[in-house]
C-alpha cells in the first residue's frame, strides 16, 4: 500500500528496515502534503501491523479520488512542481516516519526547491 504522504538505513532507522529509504528530498508542497497526512500514514501503520510503508508525497491534490479505503493513498497524484530529479515515493520505517515529521517541523529554512534529509544521520541522535 502506498500513503500519501532511501538506499541503506544505518544505526537506528536499518534496525527496523534494510529496505527503507535513507535520504529524503522533499519541497514545501511535498513537505506540507506529508505533514498534513502524517496521522494517515500513523494509522495505516497501526492498521496493516507493517514494519515500512511506501510514501507517496505527491499524493495530495483537491478532489483527490487515489484516497484509499485502507487509510491511505493508493496510487500517486497529480505531481507539485518540484526539481527534475526530486522522486515522490519513498519506503519508510514507522521510525524513520516519526523522525522525518520531526525534522520537517524542526526545519527552519525554506524547503523550496527542495531539502535533503538525511534520515541515516540526522535520526541517529532522536
Amino acid at each position: 500500500m502506498i500513503v500519501p504522504l532511501l538506499l541503506f538505513a544505518w544505526p537506528v532507522v536499518a534496525d527496523d528496515c534494510w529496505i527503507c529509504d535513507d535520504v529524503v528530498e522533499l519541497n514545501a508542497t511535498y513537505a506540507e502534503c506529508y505533514t498534513s497526512n502524517f496521522q494517515v500514514l500513523m494509522d495505516a501503520f497501526d492498521a496493516e501491523d507493517l514494519e515500512r510503508q511506501q510514501v507517496n508525497f505527491a499524493g495530495c491534490s483537491e478532489g483527490d479520488e487515489s484516497v484509499g479505503t485502507r487509510g491511505g493513498l493508493l496510487k500517486m497524484g497529480a505531481l507539485p512542481e518540484a526539481s527534475a530529479t526530486t522522486k515522490s515515493v519513498y519506503t519508510l520505517s514507522r521510525e524513520s516516519a516519526v523522525c522525518l515529521k520531526e525534522l520537517i517541523d524542526a526545519y527552519e529554512g525554506t524547503l523550496d526547491p527542495s531539502v535533503v534529509f538525511r534520515l541515516g544521520e540526522q535520526c541517529l541522535n532522536e
